[in-house]
């Protein structure tokens, strides 16, 4: 039987390390699956994102026609920046949930770095229009 700490080969009925007195009988506990959630939160963001597409899609097909029936261009300016804001904050808010409910730290930091480049995109966009 080999020691899990340093590797030390013992006898079969050694109850302790003969290198370094570990317990024999001790075996570590098992490692959640943490692949398994990175995989459906990726899914979650990215079904959420289709759905914000799919809502974006709606919003242009709204403003074609109020466009196209002569519509004040100061209402098709309101709509894209309350989409936009809508967008920009429901998608930061589930990335904030996920980041905080997450048990994997690289999915903890690739969450807030995403959440930190929308929320600069989104000011960007307000500084140009």
């Amino acid at each position: 039987m080999i020691c899990l700490r340093c590797n030390a080969e013992n006898s079969e009925e050694a109850k302790f390390c003969k290198n370094c007195g570990m317990d024999m009988s001790y075996t570590p506990p098992a490692k959640k699956d943490s692949l398994k959630q990175s995989v459906l939160f990726l899914l979650i963001v990215l079904g959420f994102h289709y759905v914000m597409f799919i809502m974006w899609e709606a919003i242009n097909f709204y403003v074609r026609k109020l466009t196209a029936s002569g519509g004040n261009s100061t209402e098709v300016v309101t709509i894209y920046k309350v989409a936009n804001w809508f967008g920009t904050g429901s998608t930061v808010i589930l990335m904030l949930i996920l980041a905080i409910i997450s048990k994997n730290n690289a999915v903890r930091i690739s969450l807030i770095i995403f959440i930190l480049i929308r929320i600069a995109l989104n000011f960007s966009y307000l500084l140009t229009s």
